[in-house]
């Protein structure tokens, strides 16, 4: 079984695949560009409860 494995790797590799996991994990997203790091949301997400004042930042945008 581990020489099969083996040679099926060999052969894909040949091929130009990659077998690697880790060149498949994206890029972190940079924060300024990151939906959840929004005030409202890290409130919810992150603390696992709402902040108050993080309406705020919702109703001062016009959106409440």
């Amino acid at each position: 079984m581990v020489a099969g494995l083996a040679k099926c790797q060999r052969e894909l590799k040949a091929q130009g695949e990659q077998l690697d996991w880790a060149a498949y994990v994206p890029a972190p997203v940079p924060h300024e560009q990151n939906f959840i790091k929004t005030p409202l949301l890290e409130a919810v997400v992150y603390r696992g409860h709402m902040d108050p004042n993080a309406w705020r930042v919702v109703s001062e945008a016009g959106g409440l």
